[in-house]
């Protein structure tokens, strides 16, 4: 039997973590979740990045990863966007990789990276808003993404190696199409396809 890999694609807002996400899992046969579905579920109940959001999250994210890990999938893809200058998230990454090293699952870094210019055109294109009601108001979207630029490190340190990841690979992604990108991680990091897509 193949050890299950996790795969956990990371980067700044609007940089396309979910449209290659949604494209991997459907190549490979993996389940998929990403940031937003934890998000989204809490946002009716509380202010956004408030303490009860932010635990109501974490724990939803938590739940997801269990199951899954727990699961026969033969992986998981999901997505995060990384505050390098943040213990928090450091521990949350950690936490949740542990869940599935404590299965034996393999874990895959991969960050995407593109200009902020790409990421503004994205955040304002029609598709952006797929699945995440958050998203919906271009505006309130932007500032977001706007405040993480300024006040976050979504980037690791060039030639890092990030822990607890097995393998981590980085990707600038302005050139190329979803489609490009999601062939590149499925090669990089030796993921087996499942029929056609």
């Amino acid at each position: 039997m193949t050890q299950p890999t996790f795969v956990l694609l990371l980067g700044a807002p609007a940089v396309g973590k979910s449209t290659v996400a949604r494209l991997v899992a459907a190549r490979t046969g993996f389940g998929l979740t990403h940031n937003h579905v934890a998000i989204e579920a809490a946002l009716p109940l509380f202010s956004f990045d408030t303490k009860e959001f932010r635990d109501l999250v974490f724990k939803l994210r938590c739940d997801i990863f269990s199951a899954a890990a727990s699961s026969a999938l033969p992986g998981m893809v999901g997505t995060f966007v990384w505050n390098h200058a943040s213990a928090r998230g450091d521990k949350m990454v950690e936490y949740w990789c542990a869940i599935f090293q404590r299965r034996r699952w393999r874990i895959v870094f991969v960050e995407l990276n593109a200009s902020l210019r790409t990421r503004l055109e994205r955040n304002r294109s029609p598709g952006r808003d797929f699945q995440k009601a958050s998203k919906s108001e271009p505006a309130r979207s932007e500032a977001i993404l706007m405040a993480n630029e300024r006040d976050w490190i979504m980037s690791a340190p060039p030639g890092k190696m990030l822990t607890p990841a097995d393998e981590f690979f980085s990707l600038t992604t302005d050139e190329m199409s979803p489609s490009a990108v999601a062939d590149r991680i499925i090669d990089l990091a030796r993921l087996s396809q499942v029929g056609r897509y």
